[in-house]
């Protein structure tokens, strides 16, 4: 699910996002600055109408793969409906939106298209999703804040909440440079089912039983927390408990990190072979039915 995966979502919300407002007249705005640009066979839409006074709306959106060696591009992801209400119009020209807010409903890719495998690594439904998107980036700060990234399908839910310091840029090798601090984070996770798909998935990928792949799952969470301080041990715990729980679990797992002063990525793997790496980073997992004790039997 690594790289691949993390720019499927990502490229779901890019293209939802590749329409938006932000001046007296949104929807003016993108029919003159930004429908001229797309490629009407890589981007459709049935309607558009206005959202407020800075933006609009789009329905029945269908983003198609480009076409290649004369055959038309394929369906690979459709939205029923996408709302911008928020986008830097003038950044979004350069390639550079220093922020979004958007909307889309009804999200939801073909079986055949290139983002099918991805979401069913993820875990997630093939049926319909709903997403939210609001960031704002400011370049002389360089804070980056994710006030929102959220999907939602049938009654799983992924939300993320974060604030990063020293983003030279959203796009490109400095983007993800590994002087990028982490200031704070907030990831919610609330499964019904789309553990139980993802460990069927990988299961079914490596040939072995839903049991096995469960046991390896909790067996690496058990190896990471082995020996680890008190703070480490409790966040272990309830992740460990989390997913014993995947078939019915009762409650979402919240995992926030929140440390003293922001964390370089770079010290986010070496923090690993320290003592307490939960207390360095300011690592909390919390889950209503965490039991103590629970890595440490999943050895």
């Amino acid at each position: 699910m690594a790289k691949r995966g993390g720019a499927a979502v990502a490229a779901w919300m890019i293209a939802a996002l590749c329409t938006g407002p932000a001046s007296a007249d949104g929807l003016a705005r993108f029919q003159q600055e930004i429908l001229p640009k797309l490629r009407k066979s890589e981007f459709a839409f049935e309607k558009a109408l206005p959202l407020g006074a800075n933006g609009f709306v789009l329905e029945k959106v269908v983003v198609s793969s480009s076409a290649e060696a004369g055959r038309p591009g394929r369906p690979e992801l459709r939205v029923a409906r996408l709302e911008v209400e928020e986008l830097d119009f003038d950044g979004f020209a350069r390639n550079e939106a220093r922020f979004a807010k958007v909307v889309a409903k009804g999200m939801a890719v073909p079986e055949n298209g290139a983002y099918a495998a991805d979401v069913r690594r993820f875990g997630a439904a093939m049926s319909p999703a709903d997403g939210w998107l609001d960031y704002r980036w400011d370049p002389t700060s360089q804070v980056l804040s994710v006030n929102r990234f959220e999907l939602v399908s049938g009654r799983d839910r992924l939300s993320l909440e974060m604030v990063l310091d020293k983003v030279q840029a959203l796009r490109g090798p400095k983007a993800w440079d590994a002087g990028v601090s982490i200031r704070s984070a907030r990831l919610v996770y609330d499964n019904h089912q789309s553990l139980v798909r993802a460990i069927r998935l990988f299961a079914a990928q490596s040939n072995k039983t839903e049991e096995a792949v469960h046991r390896e799952w909790l067996g690496r969470i058990a190896l990471a927390a082995n020996g680890k301080g008190q703070r480490t041990t409790q966040a272990a715990d309830a992740v460990a408990s989390f997913v014993q729980d995947y078939r019915q679990p009762k409650w979402p797992l919240t995992l926030t990190v929140r440390p003293s002063q922001p964390v370089p990525y770079a010290m986010l793997l070496a923090a690993l072979f320290l003592p307490d790496p939960a207390q360095v980073i300011g690592l909390t997992a919390t889950y209503p039915g965490t039991r103590a004790g629970a890595a440490a039997l999943a050895r």
